[in-house]
């Protein structure tokens, strides 16, 4: 049931007038708050799904005791996968954190409403961060179209990626985050109808590690049916590994070690047991030796919710792809600042690729050190590799992939300086004085016209291949144009793989970083193809 204040005081004030809503959703009653988000009704913290370490999400239990609950909670996170967002979280860490926000406009003013729903999947490698990191007050201003916004939290780190032949064997459940999400969307379908929203009209987006689960969804299938339109935003795909392989199970083994499982018959037992700050300790043990080329916690095809290698889900057209449409978002420099050490000769770089990919034979390594010549210097050298081989040629193969099935593609990227891996958070969804101080802000002649055309197309009811409802550029292969929204115009432009070269990154984003000072050459580097088809053929051993 929705209570609303009545429609009178509305059109007597000259404005919508909306009230604290209570929303039934059968196993609870919750509370929204109309005064913290300038035009919307927040409801926080709203229990999806309840889960047991290491098992599959439930619906959860039934709240209806505690009477009507007041939907406030923006502090719960889940366990922070990495030591300096651990320590930051402090204690709103915990395993209970299966909760979503729902953000409706003010002027849903009735249930017959039919909104479209815009689903966020928050990035950071799978490790960190939570629902907490969007809201819809930027989008909001500039769509012609009204939506409903919901931000999930999932399990990260061990939590929601454990793995390994003999944690199978013991009843563990392998990518047990991207069943979060998926139970996260269940949820949606059954109950957003409550919040006016329209369950035939979800919009699927994330950000880097959370675009990178929406590709994983696109591929799954048991995401079928769960959303109409997808959007991404620099895509993640590191290696994945099967989920009882050797990578997989060594992982497992070395995590039971560290945590003192070892010699305990039933090793998956003791780690239910452990204290949830023991496990996470001994998680990061094995987190922080990682690369960011691959974590030891992440998703891995366990041929259920993930079947088999994505590139081969994308590029063979053999299983149906999940979705209607897709706009794929990128970054002109994804790698910059992902570098975690600077490379100042050849030696050092061909070390430094060793490293990352240890599986990698040295006949390959050699042939991918010659896709990528040094041109300016080593740093962005080992930059554009990894905004290849990691972001750009997955977002390639989801764009591919939708025009093969007759579906419609479109591409943009953002091109204002320094164009670096995450900056797009701030055109759309996240004002925070963290994001804003390592970016900038963002340029307000590009906002108005970026937000408009995405949710021109992400809202529009007809997404077909033949629809021309985005004023942007489909996806073709044969020349591959995207839309260039940078801080003078918006441009038609091929995408070449490229980036920018960062020398004035300062002077043209207002603040400095010691993370971007690497300068990238636009000047060509290999070939889009080549370089693609090396990420994609050698992606089942970079790990």
């Amino acid at each position: 049931m929705r209570l609303h204040l009545p429609l009178l005081l509305a059109s007597l004030a000259g404005v919508v007038v909306s009230a604290q809503e209570v929303v039934d959703l059968g196993y609870a009653k919750y509370k929204g708050d109309a005064a913290k988000v300038p035009g919307y009704t927040a409801f926080y913290g709203l229990h999806y799904a309840v889960a047991e370490r290491f098992g599959a999400p439930r619906p959860p239990h039934s709240l209806a005791s505690k009477g009507i609950i007041n939907a406030d909670d923006t502090h719960t996170v889940c366990f922070q996968g990495l030591t300096e967002n651990a320590a930051a979280a402090g204690k709103n860490q915990s395993e209970d954190c299966l909760l979503l926000d729902v953000y409706t406009p003010h002027n849903t003013s009735n249930s017959h409403a039919r909104l479209p729903v815009l689903v966020y999947i928050h990035g950071g490698s799978y490790q960190l961060n939570s629902k907490n990191e969007v809201d819809p007050t930027l989008m909001a201003e500039h769509s012609d179209q009204p939506f409903i916004l919901v931000s999930i939290n999932y399990r990260l780190g061990v939590f929601g990626f454990n793995q390994g032949k003999e944690f199978h064997k013991l009843g563990g459940v392998a990518n047990g985050a991207l069943l979060d999400q998926q139970e996260a969307l269940r949820w949606i379908q059954k109950h957003i109808a409550k919040f006016g929203g329209d369950p035939d009209h979800v919009v699927l987006s994330g950000q880097s590690a959370g675009a990178g689960s929406v590709l994983q969804h696109v591929v799954s299938p048991r995401a079928k049916g769960l959303f109409k339109t997808v959007w991404t935003m620099s895509v993640f795909l590191p290696p994945q590994p099967t989920a009882q392989g050797e990578t997989s199970s060594k992982t497992y083994k070395e995590l039971v070690d560290v945590a003192g499982c070892a010699k305990v018959r039933n090793s998956l037992k003791c780690l239910r047991k452990l204290d949830a700050n023991a496990m996470l300790n001994a998680s990061l043990v094995l987190s922080n030796k990682s690369t960011y080329t691959y974590f030891p916690w992440q998703p891995v095809i366990d041929g259920k919710v993930i079947v088999e290698n994505p590139y081969k889900t994308l590029g063979e057209g053999r299983r149906a792809i999940n979705g209607q449409a897709i706009l794929v978002g990128s970054q002109v420099n994804e790698g910059v600042i992902i570098l975690y050490q600077n490379q100042t000769t050849p030696a050092e770089t061909h070390k430094e690729v060793r490293r990352l990919f240890p599986r990698l034979s040295e006949h390959r390594v050699q042939q991918l050190l010659r896709l990528y010549p040094r041109v300016d210097n080593e740093d962005g050298r080992v930059a554009e590799l990894i905004s290849d081989g990691f972001f750009k040629c997955a977002s390639n193969a989801l764009a591919s992939a939708f025009h093969a099935h007759g579906k419609a593609a479109y591409r943009y990227s953002i091109e204002v300086l320094p164009s670096l891996h995450g900056q797009d958070l701030v055109y759309f969804y996240n004002r925070s004085a963290d994001l804003l101080d390592f970016y900038g802000p963002p340029q307000p002649d590009v906002v108005p016209s970026v937000v408009k055309q995405t949710t021109r197309f992400l809202f529009a009811k007809d997404v077909s291949a033949s629809s021309s409802s985005y004023a942007g550029v489909k996806f073709n292969p044969s020349d591959e144009k995207l839309m260039s929204y940078d801080s003078k115009h918006k441009t038609l432009t091929p995408w070449t793989f490229r980036g920018v070269n960062l020398k004035n990154e300062t002077a043209a984003s207002g603040v400095q970083r010691e993370a971007t000072s690497a300068k990238i050459t636009s000047a060509a580097v290999g070939n889009k193809e080549d370089v693609c088809r090396f990420w994609i053929d050698n992606f089942p051993d970079l790990y």
